[in-house]
């Protein structure tokens, strides 16, 4: 069950530039609870392993495919392969990934 907060969140509600050490696709999950959506790794190394044990293998290397994050999915910001996904979450997110 989610919590009011919980309920109350929105596209808005998460800032466009994360914490270096979040991933930008758990901030989206809404099947997550806040605090695993909002969680922080340890170190940028932890959390770039994740992205890539968890979430970039999934992806062909030139799908198109939107932002993750939930202020990029709403604005349909699309990106061009994985390439394009690394250097947007750095320039926009400052999420610096592998």
């Amino acid at each position: 069950p989610q919590t009011k907060q919980e309920d109350s969140l929105s596209a808005s509600s998460f800032l466009l530039v994360c914490d270096p050490r979040q991933c930008l696709f758990c901030i989206d999950d809404e099947g997550l609870p806040l605090a695993q959506r909002m969680f922080c790794y340890s170190r940028v190394a932890k959390m770039m392993d994740h992205i890539e044990d968890e979430h970039l293998r999934r992806f062909a290397p030139d799908t198109t495919s939107p932002c993750p994050h939930p202020t990029c999915r709403k604005e349909g910001v699309p990106l061009d392969g994985v390439l394009h996904f690394k250097r947007h979450a750095q320039d926009v997110h400052s999420i610096k990934l592998r």
